[in-house]
């Protein structure tokens, strides 16, 4: 019975070590974003996708998923983010053997308007710790705006 008892003891403090965020701290991003409001030069945009999507970040990599249905049907998106000061990327460009560039679960978003063309670049309009804003032009000149609630 000891054994067993220093046995699940040395477990559970090995563990105490392990990271649950995936190369550590990455700040104010970490976590789980919904989607509250998005908007093309000041008109907003409604679909049943916009209202249950929502955008997870963790190390680099942001996963995007909307819920098509009560049923958790879904469609799951990923890419890459990087923020530099108020200028926010994401990256759908990438690929792998089996799916082209910007293709598959590795194409943008295109319910948010966004593109796998190139990276986007956005500026951060506002920033707290459950609400943030982010504002970019697309190719044809649109002002988009989304704007992002904290889930957990």
């Amino acid at each position: 019975m000891r054994k067993n008892l220093l046995y699940i003891a040395s477990v559970l403090f090995l563990f105490s070590f392990v990271s649950c965020q995936n190369n550590g701290h990455i700040g104010w991003i970490f976590g789980v974003w919904r989607v509250a409001e998005y908007s093309v030069n000041g008109q907003p945009q409604s679909s049943n996708l916009q209202s249950t999507t929502t955008f997870a970040f963790q190390n680099n990599i942001v996963q995007v998923v909307a819920y098509i249905d009560d049923y958790n049907t879904d469609i799951s998106r990923y890419g890459t983010w990087q923020q530099d000061g108020d200028e926010f990327t994401f990256n759908f460009t990438h690929h792998d053997d089996a799916t082209g560039q910007g293709e598959g679960l590795y194409a943008a978003p295109e319910w948010l308007g966004m593109t796998s063309a190139e990276p986007m670049h956005m500026t951060i309009i506002s920033q707290t710790d459950d609400k943030f804003s982010l504002e970019w032009t697309d190719a044809a000149g649109s002002r988009i705006i989304y704007k992002f609630e904290k889930t957990w």
